[in-house]
């Protein structure tokens, strides 16, 4: 079974209003009918979600629905989505780069791949008309086990794995502060193998 495991709910090509914003700094996110006011330290954004924590603990909210106020607040114009993938040769070898690649063709989108070895490569992808950097997707390819040290030691947002994740793993992960990562909300199936029985005619 070939998944990808993420430490945070990710809309892995939802590239437009893109990646995580200033860290670790006050910001305030108001209703757009502006009867609610969160505040509290940016953890991330993805493009999609902000992660603030507050008095109430960790709080994710739908980027849509709020106004960001604050020192803290990501500037949605200029800023580049930059995350990275790790694991599994199998995925990151060919699957994941094509899906990149098609991405980038349906919006428009101008392609550099950077290449630091045959293991490590990143993405970059250009607005063609301005010529501006939209996102730089990065790869490490190794093992799934790489994948998931990567994603609990926080060197990748998303671990490529071809196998189920381990209990320990699991384990490690909640320790680190990740959450739980065989939850169904942590876990994108990308394919599944496909097993045929073939035996002899007499049998």
């Amino acid at each position: 079974m070939i998944r990808t495991i993420c430490a945070a709910i990710i809309a892995a090509f939802s590239l437009t209003l893109l990646g995580s914003g200033a860290q670790a700094q006050d910001v305030t996110l108001i209703s757009r009918d502006g009867s609610i006011e969160l505040s509290g330290t940016l953890l991330s954004f993805d493009g999609e979600f902000y992660r603030i924590d507050t008095r109430f603990g960790p709080l994710t909210l739908d980027g849509q629905g709020v106004i960001c106020r604050g020192v803290g607040c990501p500037n949605l114009e200029d800023y580049v989505a930059r995350f990275r993938f790790a694991g599994s040769t199998e995925i990151g070898g060919a699957l994941l780069p094509a899906l990149v690649e098609a991405y980038a063709a349906r919006r428009g989108l101008a392609v550099l791949r950077r290449m630091s070895s045959d293991s490590n490569f990143t993405y970059v992808l250009q607005d063609q008309g301005a010529g501006r950097v939209l996102a730089e997707i990065g790869f490490a390819l190794g093992s799934s086990a790489d994948g998931f040290a990567a994603l609990i030691a926080g060197e990748a947002e998303i671990a490529m794995s071809v196998r189920e994740v381990r209990p320990f793993e699991v384990f490690s992960a909640q320790e680190a502060g990740l959450g739980a990562l065989a939850a169904p909300t942590q876990t994108r199936i990308l394919a599944l193998d496909a097993l045929v029985p073939i035996v002899a005619r007499g049998n």
